[in-house]
């Protein structure tokens, strides 16, 4: 004849209430949780530990890829793709409390607290998975082209900083006795050259549309003395020193520091 063996049994919460202490050897299993405990002869069920593997995984651990179905509470899940460990608490996983086998990838360097280090694998690589960029998109990048020689007044630069080589300034070469800057000068050099005084001038607003900012560099290339006035309502700074260039081949320049006024500096002739 047959013979059946039942173990002790009952819910989570009968357990609790009761709070039995089990004879060394006996086994307690929770219904509701299929967690399993067994007694040591003299510590009460509350403090006695689960044993480890019971509860079809609460207390073990799954290790696979997707999150375990149905799964008990305290029931472990680590996940075979990022290494992460966390519980069941009956709602959701929970990531393990100090747990400091894995640290997670940086998913986004906005939001990271300390010193991100990249390798060289990290930035490109022909696998697309967890990369910040692969060699494919490195290539799109490079594709919209470099900027080898563009003007001064092309280049924009904030919150930064710009390093390179082969980078052209455009000149305007005026061989004339007189020259009015104009909005086209913007970022140029503007070259001065003739045997004879040259007056530049600095145009007031109304004459020409100059954005507050500009720049504008002048060289002294011939051997008459260059000077500067500005239009009628502008203002010109010059810092104690005369408005004219000091000697040939002097390099000076005006920018624009407020509307109707110009600030000039540079290799200037003392008063």
């Amino acid at each position: 004849m047959a013979q059946q063996i039942q173990l002790r049994r009952g819910t989570a919460a009968a357990w609790t209430t009761a709070n039995p202490t089990l004879a060394a050897g006996e086994v307690g299993v929770e219904t509701d949780t299929l967690k399993v405990k067994v007694g040591n002869g003299a510590t009460a069920w509350v403090s006695l530990a689960y044993l480890t593997g019971s509860g079809g995984g609460g207390g073990g651990v799954s290790y696979q890829a997707d999150a375990p179905v149905s799964p008990a509470v305290g029931a472990g899940w680590l996940d075979s793709d990022t290494l992460i460990l966390t519980f069941w608490d009956g709602t959701a996983w929970v990531e393990a409390a100090g747990y400091s086998g894995y640290t997670p990838e940086v998913t986004s360097v906005n939001t990271f607290v300390g010193a991100v280090v990249l390798t060289a694998d990290d930035i490109d690589d022909a696998a697309a998975l967890k990369k910040f960029a692969t060699a494919t998109q490195l290539s799109a990048v490079d594709a919209l082209g470099t900027m080898s020689t563009q003007a001064a007044s092309a280049v924009a630069i904030t919150g930064g900083s710009i390093t390179g080589t082969n980078v052209v300034q455009s000149i305007n070469d005026q061989t004339g006795t007189a020259y009015t800057l104009a909005a086209s000068d913007a970022g140029k050099l503007v070259s001065l050259s003739n045997a004879a005084a040259v007056t530049l001038t600095v145009p007031q607003d109304s004459a020409a549309t100059i954005a507050i900012g500009t720049y504008i560099d002048l060289h002294q290339f011939g051997v008459g003395q260059v000077t500067v006035v500005v239009g009628t309502g502008a203002t010109l700074h010059t810092s104690g020193l005369t408005a004219k260039a000091r000697a040939q081949y002097s390099r000076f320049g005006v920018q624009k520091v407020a509307a109707n006024t110009w600030s000039l500096f540079g290799d200037l002739a003392a008063s």
